[in-house]
C-alpha cells in the first residue's frame, strides 16, 4: 500500500528540501505563493506583461536557490517579497533610462511628407541598422511591432525567458534610437 502525502499540507522547509526532486513539491511553492507575490509586483509596475516577466523571474530564482534556502528556517514569504521586489524596482529603473521608438518626440513644425523624406533618404541606413542587430533581437522586434505580440508570448515561441525579450528589446531601441538620432541631424 503506497502512502499518498497532501503536499499542500506540508512546511516550506519540507516543500524546499522535496522540490529538488519532486516537481508537484515545486508546482505547491509556485500555487501557495503566485497570487500574493503578483498582486504585489503589478502594485508595484502597473503593467501585467512586466509584472509576469518579474514574478516568472522570481520563480525562476527560488528553484536556483531552493537548496540554499532549504537549509535555513527562515520563512520563504519574505525572501520571495525581497526578491520580487527588487526585480519590480530594477525593472523601474530600466524604464526611466529607456524610451521607446513609438514615443520619440517630433518638432511640431516638421511636416509628415519632411519626416517621409527624411526616412526615405536615409532608407539604407536605417536598414543597415535593423541588419546589424543580432537575430535574437531582430526576430523580438519583428514579432513585437509586426505581430503584435507580447513579451511572454514572444519568450514563449523563442523558448527563452521574458527578461532575455525585454533586454533584447531594450538593446534593440537604444541602437536604433542612434541610427535615428543621426539621421534627423
Amino acid at each position: 500500500m503506497k502512502l499518498t502525502v497532501n503536499l499542500e499540507d506540508e512546511t516550506e522547509q519540507h516543500l524546499l528540501i522535496s522540490a529538488k526532486n519532486d516537481a508537484d513539491a515545486c508546482e505547491t511553492l509556485y500555487v501557495r505563493y503566485h497570487g500574493r507575490i503578483y498582486r504585489y509586483v503589478v502594485a508595484i509596475l502597473h503593467e501585467t506583461d512586466a509584472s509576469r516577466d518579474v514574478v516568472s523571474e522570481t520563480f525562476l530564482r527560488l528553484v536556483e536557490h531552493q537548496s540554499e534556502l532549504a537549509k535555513t528556517n527562515e520563512r520563504l514569504w519574505p525572501w520571495l517579497v525581497t526578491v520580487a521586489g527588487n526585480l519590480a524596482r530594477n525593472e523601474l529603473r530600466r524604464r526611466s533610462r529607456v524610451v521607446p521608438l513609438d514615443e520619440r518626440q517630433i518638432s511640431f513644425e516638421e511636416s509628415d511628407t519632411s519626416l517621409q523624406d527624411c526616412i526615405s533618404a536615409h532608407a539604407a541606413e536605417i536598414r543597415n541598422a535593423v541588419h546589424s542587430l543580432s537575430p535574437f533581437e531582430r526576430s523580438c522586434l519583428r514579432m513585437r511591432y509586426a505581430d503584435n505580440m507580447t513579451t511572454i508570448d514572444i519568450a514563449a515561441t523563442l523558448h527563452c525567458s521574458g527578461r532575455q525579450v525585454t533586454v533584447a528589446l531594450d538593446d534593440s531601441y537604444k541602437a536604433l534610437r542612434r541610427v535615428l538620432h543621426r539621421v534627423r541631424q
